[in-house]
């Protein structure tokens, strides 16, 4: 029973794990480019500010468009949960950093 109630929900709604983990890695990626950003301006950093700047831009060209095609709870979690790990993992890197 339980097994053909998951199959018909996969062949509905398919693989949640990947879009999951689709925004999440890309959410991850756009928040620890924002704190290197935001660290890399404190500091009078241009290079690391120039650099950053570019991969900010190109990261929310790329999430704007997967957002229109997104349409399952799994990709707003994986949104929210890439952001959360990437501020904590972008802070972490600065740190090291000095």
């Amino acid at each position: 029973m339980w097994r053909r109630w998951i199959d018909d929900f996969h062949a509905e709604h398919g693989n949640l794990w990947r879009p999951f983990i689709n925004f999440a890695a890309l959410q991850t990626a756009y928040f620890v480019a924002c704190v290197v950003n935001i660290r890399a301006l404190a500091h009078l950093q241009y290079g690391w500010a120039v650099l950053t700047d570019g991969l900010i831009c190109l990261m929310t060209w790329t999430i704007v468009k997967k957002i229109g095609e997104a349409n399952n709870l799994a990709s707003r979690i994986g949104y929210v949960v890439g952001g959360m790990i990437g501020s904590l993992l972008g802070m972490w890197i600065t740190s090291i950093w000095g």
